[in-house]
């Protein structure tokens, strides 16, 4: 489920725009041509509070949000205006979601938060995820915090792609001096799958 804008940090987004602009203003604020926000009104990728048209338009904040939501899609993230309206009718509107988190799924076409896959790949890998995790802080004990980073994300990189972890010693130049991590004993073997089951990135 993507999760919308809080209405506080939506309005500091446009904190210095006026309470009510003109349509040449808006196309001076998001640095786009009157004629591209026109386009996006008569295909129904925008929602203004105000009625009007042409030059009597008037646009809000919320307005700029969802203006800049849409732009931020098709310039950005390089989604094609024939097929956004139907996608877009997906959310609700209007449009008050962060483009950076917001993408779309086209094998279950919906609309789907980054945090909201990666939780959800966690959750996918965490049975042999933490398996790999234990060889890594029995292999490397004095391992800094740089190494054992890099071993981290190479481990959740290979298993998100389906591939073999391999573990990553870095040479002694490039680690200077290693912090030592104390362990405290070896480490217990998971006995069955329901402790796992405990854990959820949700």
């Amino acid at each position: 489920m993507v999760k919308r804008i809080e209405d506080a940090d939506q309005m500091d987004l446009f904190a210095s725009a006026s309470m009510y602009l003109s349509q040449a203003e808006v196309a001076e604020f998001l640095k786009l041509p009157v004629r591209v926000i026109q386009h996006w009104e008569s295909l129904g990728l925008v929602h203004r509070e105000l009625s009007g048209k042409g030059r009597r338009s008037k646009y809000t904040k919320q307005d700029l949000i969802e203006l800049n939501f849409v732009k931020s899609l098709v310039y950005e993230h390089g989604y094609v205006l024939g097929t956004l309206k139907e996608k877009l009718a997906k959310l609700e509107a209007p449009y008050c979601y962060d483009p950076d988190d917001t993408i779309w799924d086209n094998a279950e076409k919906i609309w789907k938060s980054k945090s909201e896959i990666a939780c959800s790949e966690l959750n996918r890998i965490k049975y042999e995820f933490v398996p790999y995790m234990r060889q890594v802080l029995d292999k490397l004990p004095d391992s800094d915090d740089t190494e054992l980073a890099l071993n981290i994300i190479g481990m959740l990189r290979a298993l998100v792609r389906g591939q073999r972890p391999r573990l990553v010693r870095r040479s002694a130049g490039a680690a200077g001096k290693a912090r030592p991590r104390k362990r405290t004993g070896k480490t217990k073997k998971v006995r069955d799958s329901k402790n796992m089951d405990l854990i959820d990135f949700g």
